[in-house]
């Protein structure tokens, strides 16, 4: 009877031991699907990535959607497919849709303050108050110090008619970024729309005092030639804005030279004008806005063999 009980454990023993094998081997083969599925989907959306990516380049922007709409089918939490298929919508001029699928990137990662001030600014152009209100005071509650979130709150105040709110968030923003020219600027802005000009003036100052550069001695500059009486101090500040530049962005240079030249050309002073139109084309030969300005210049001057001559250039 012992000899049995003993052959009958040892049979149920290696039963046991066939399960489990069995059952490792099913788990095994479980994890390697798992897996494989997987990869071969990651394959898939790197596929349907790539082809969006492709058809964006070319301007093919409907076949660029549906290829990011197929990659977010395989996985609809894919931010970087959402931000990508929001900026090719906001190419075709579709801004809804561009904004709700910012809005998902958000959803997705709500510590994307970045996020939030694009979705924020996107909404102050729509009109959308409220939701970009919504936006700033995210942002504000992890960081009360955030100068961008403040100076959209202060442009979205300003623009629901809310002038004490908006001043208060505009010197917030200076408050939050005291060495950014930036910030004293908008808030200058703000104060010459409602006339004040004299705290406008004061606030480029500061601007000047705390950040020099371009964008305070171009803004002093602007200032200045909308005061009839003080029009002519405009001249020095656009050249000490230009001369700031130098070296630096050909954008901010280009915009410099150009308003020295509007500003010569509004005061009658044709030899000003060809100067820095001169100076313009020679530090930026393929920037044709100045060949034209001068070839219109010598036209009204009546010298039209060098204005066909300077029209001629730029086609070459």
């Amino acid at each position: 009877m012992q000899r049995i009980e003993v052959s009958q454990k040892s049979v149920e023993r290696e039963k046991t031991v066939k399960r489990m094998r069995s059952y490792g081997v099913g788990i095994l083969f479980l994890f390697l699907v798992v897996s494989l599925g997987a990869c071969s989907a990651e394959r898939r959306i790197q596929k349907h990535t790539q082809r969006a990516e492709a058809y964006d380049a070319n301007e093919e922007y409907e076949e660029a959607v549906i290829e990011y709409r197929n990659a977010l089918k395989l996985d609809p939490n894919r931010i970087d497919a959402h931000l990508a298929l929001a900026k090719v919508y906001f190419k075709m001029g579709k801004t809804r849709d561009g904004q709700w699928e910012l809005g998902e990137a958000i959803r997705l990662d709500p510590k994307r303050n970045d996020l939030r001030l694009e979705y924020g600014e996107l909404s102050r152009r729509i009109q959308e108050y409220d939701t970009a209100i919504e936006q700033t005071e995210a942002i504000l509650a992890e960081n009360p110090t955030n100068a961008e979130a403040w100076l959209l709150k202060a442009r979205t105040l300003q623009e629901m008619k809310k002038p004490e709110d908006a001043e208060a968030a505009f010197l917030k923003a200076i408050e939050s970024a005291p060495q950014k020219a930036r910030y004293y600027l908008s808030a200058a802005l703000y104060y010459s729309v409602l006339g004040n000009t004299k705290e406008s003036e004061k606030l480029i100052l500061a601007a000047i005092e705390h950040d020099p550069g371009y964008l305070s001695y171009s803004a002093m500059a602007a200032f200045l030639e909308d005061v009839p009486e003080r029009s002519k101090e405009s001249e020095a500040w656009w050249k000490k804005a230009i001369d700031a530049e130098q070296g630096g962005a050909d954008e901010l240079l280009i915009q410099g030279y150009t308003s020295l030249s509007n500003y010569y050309l509004k005061r009658g002073d044709a030899v000003g004008a060809e100067q820095t139109l001169r100076q313009s084309i020679e530090r930026f030969p393929k920037e044709l806005s100045f060949l034209y300005l001068l070839a219109r210049l010598y036209e009204q001057q009546g010298n039209d063999a060098k204005a066909k001559e300077l029209m001629e250039s730029a086609t070459k």
